[in-house]
């Protein structure tokens, strides 16, 4: 992969901000009532939910849970509308499973436990045996949470889809065409099971909950369908009437949000007790000169150090030479101070997150200018700062690229087994780059398509992380490139102001030779593309506050009715638990 990999404290930057940049992204989707409630459209989250085909053997015996006498039970009302147990015990799973697979992802990418700790839900427990904090703060079951968000989510996709059919407001081609897929999809399954003896009905009822079936699935699908539609379309309204005088306002009353900084960045690594302990007691207190953090503590060797570097910074050259100096790393031959403490268009989070709260307003301060520096300690660090660009925008355009690594392999196996660096001979760099010409040239004698281009990328590249394997982009794609992010000669060719669609070429960085194809370059800057967004959003969420306020749909649910219904949930759960552990 083009990323550099040296562990370096701007290299920690240029990571961390990468992650901000892919949060923010989401930002306008986690706050939107599209995708809060919608996150992943349940119609396909179904396929998903505890009980899946592969699973019907262990879940059949519960057919005399959910039968035909649920279809006609109602747990709840919302307005005149009355919500049977099937209906009911749909949304609760949906919301269930979208909970569990959440956090069996954590656990399956970094390790047992984590689940739990990043999203307060552990999936192996019934969600009635474990608590969580609702908007009040106050402590209650997730039990009790899903059966609050059933309440929500029906009343908001009743809500929408009636406003939606008043105003005339249809679900596009493309929408039905969804709706069709699904159901032919689980049609499919059904004719694979037990020989074909299952008709649709009776692998709906298995699969998905039992009393289930085509109607009532096509029911739930077309009100969940127009509700993403209709306010996806009203988010787009918005955006479309969104002035420059509001996104400038947008940006001067979040200016932190949307500005970039440019800087040199060396770390003295805090070692010893007294220099953590010191550090510790003086999180609070963060220096931004040479003088000592307080008059009656002794400063730390870090500390010392961070500010005899400091002292002696006269100009950027001089901050290079004087990393090459203090670095105490084994690879110190090849350190390239030049490479190693360059963070380009890092943002006031990552900023704060990785060092301080005063590191990032000084950083971000408008009285800031180029050659500014200061010191500041974090839990790890004193971090020594220099300003090369003082926050602003960052007006350069992102661009889309695709590429194929042929990766340098400079590591091998020992006759023990053991992984070991080996020195990267010519004869083997020769052998890498004949095997990216290969490539090229089978590229270059085919259809010379994009398409194509990805295909072979999913065929050859070693970048396994742009690869639809990965749960990732598809074909190589890196999207929404922004400068300092990649190695030199990546962005170098990436972001060439003649670079157009469907350039190619082969380039040569650290990590092995990329085939490239240039895909685009975005219509606007990331900060104002941001700006638009968070606007738009914030208009969407205005409306359907206020839809919601103005909703004619009261919601009544019988407590008798919702525990009988939560019994019988409860115990499909729990036969998926049993399973999923067996």
């Amino acid at each position: 992969m083009a990323k550099k990999t040296t562990e370096n404290q701007a290299e920690v930057y240029r990571q961390k901000r990468k992650e901000r940049l892919a949060k923010k992204k989401q930002k306008v989707a986690k706050r939107s009532p599209i995708n809060v409630k919608v996150r992943a459209r349940i119609a396909k989250a179904v396929k998903i939910v505890i009980a899946a085909a592969v699973c019907i053997a262990a879940v059949y015996g519960l057919l005399n849970f959910f039968g035909v006498p649920n279809k006609i039970t109602t747990v709840m009302k919302v307005g005149d509308e009355k919500i049977n147990v099937v209906e009911y015990a749909y949304y609760y799973l949906s919301i269930y499973s979208q909970y569990r697979n959440t956090s069996q992802q954590y656990d399956s990418s970094y390790g047992q436990g984590m689940g739990k700790l990043y999203t307060g839900f552990d999936s192996s427990v019934m969600p009635a045996d474990q608590t969580t904090k609702n908007e009040n703060d106050e402590e209650i079951t997730f039990e009790q949470l899903f059966v609050d968000r059933v309440k929500e989510t029906v009343k908001q996709y009743k809500t929408v889809y009636t406003k939606a059919v008043a105003e005339g407001f249809k679900i596009s081609e493309e929408g039905l065409k969804s709706i069709e897929d699904n159901i032919e999809e689980y049609r499919k399954q059904a004719q694979s099971v037990q020989g074909g003896e299952y008709s649709l009905n009776r692998f709906l009822s298995v699969s998905i909950i039992s009393g289930m079936n085509e109607k009532t699935l096509r029911k739930i699908m077309t009100e969940q369908t127009m509700y993403e539609e209709y306010m996806t379309a009203k988010q787009n309204e918005f955006k479309n009437g969104i002035t420059a005088e509001e996104i400038e306002n947008e940006y001067k009353e979040n200016r932190t949000e949307y500005d970039k900084v440019s800087l040199r960045l060396f770390g003295f690594e805090i070692k010893d007790e007294k220099d953590e302990e010191t550090t510790a007691a003086d999180d609070t207190k963060k220096d931004e000169t040479t003088e000592a953090t307080t008059e009656n503590k002794e400063p730390t060797k870090a500390e010392i150090k961070a500010k005899e570097f400091l002292s002696k910074i006269t100009d950027e050259a001089s901050f290079l030479k004087l990393a090459e100096h203090y670095y105490e790393g084994e690879d110190k031959k090849e350190y390239n101070s030049d490479e190693q403490t360059k963070v380009v268009n890092v943002d006031y989070g990552t900023v704060e997150t990785n060092v301080s709260k005063e590191a990032a307003d000084w950083l971000f301060s408008t009285d800031r200018k180029v050659g500014d520096k200061a010191v500041f300690s974090s839990s790890d660090y004193w971090q020594v700062m220099y300003i090369t660009a003082p926050a602003a925008k960052d007006e350069i355009k992102p661009v889309n690229v695709r590429h194929i690594l042929v990766k340098f392999e400079n590591t091998e196996e020992d006759k023990n087994g053991n992984t070991k660096t080996v020195e990267l001979t010519d004869e083997k760099k020769a052998e890498h780059k004949k095997k990216a010409e290969d490539i090229y040239n089978e590229y270059l004698a085919g259809d010379k398509t994009e398409e194509a281009f990805a295909a072979l990328a999913e065929k050859y590249s070693d970048d396994k992380g742009s690869l639809s394997a990965a749960g990732s982009t598809e074909g190589g794609l890196i999207k929404d490139m922004e400068k300092g992010q990649y190695v030199k000669p990546f962005e170098e060719w990436s972001f060439d102001p003649a670079r157009k669609p469907g350039d190619t070429e082969i380039v040569e960085t650290k990590f092995g030779y990329h085939i490239m194809y240039f895909v685009s370059t975005n219509e606007e800057p990331v900060w104002k593309e941001t700006a638009i967004n968070t606007i738009a959003t914030d208009k969407t969420q205005a409306f359907f506050d206020k839809t919601m306020e103005e909703s004619p749909f009261a919601v009544e649910a019988k407590d008798s009715a919702v525990k009988r219904a939560l019994k019988r949930i409860n115990d499909k759960i729990e036969a998926g638990l049993s399973y999923s552990k067996s």
